[in-house]
């Protein structure tokens, strides 16, 4: 006879080792912001905190971090909040040198 277990709504399925975490982009990102910003965010819930908190800066920093390289640079970060959001006004960018670049240099 087979056991069966149930996983039940809220059950942590998997966390990463401490190793893993370290070596995440999401890490990379939180130093950068403490490095370029001045940020301490010593967690998810903090950087959660204040990306919900300061929205149009969290993304203009996504923007930087990630070295997005556009033909015609936005003008403003965010008009509007959800729904109807409007980001990067003005922006104008190819897609797929973005997805690519870093495997061109």
């Amino acid at each position: 006879m087979m056991h069966e277990t149930w996983v039940k709504e809220g059950d942590l399925l998997w966390a990463p080792s401490e190793r893993i975490k370290k070596a995440s982009r999401m890490m990379a990102y939180m130093a950068w912001l403490e490095e370029n910003n001045g940020l301490e965010l010593n967690d998810y819930h903090a950087l959660w905190e204040w990306s919900v908190s300061h929205v149009p800066e969290s993304w203009e920093s996504v923007w930087q971090f990630f070295g997005i390289q556009a033909s015609r640079p936005y003008t403003e970060i965010l008009r509007r909040r959800m729904p109807g959001a409007q980001w990067f006004m003005k922006s104008q960018l190819n897609y797929a040198e973005q997805v690519f670049c870093k495997h061109c240099e």
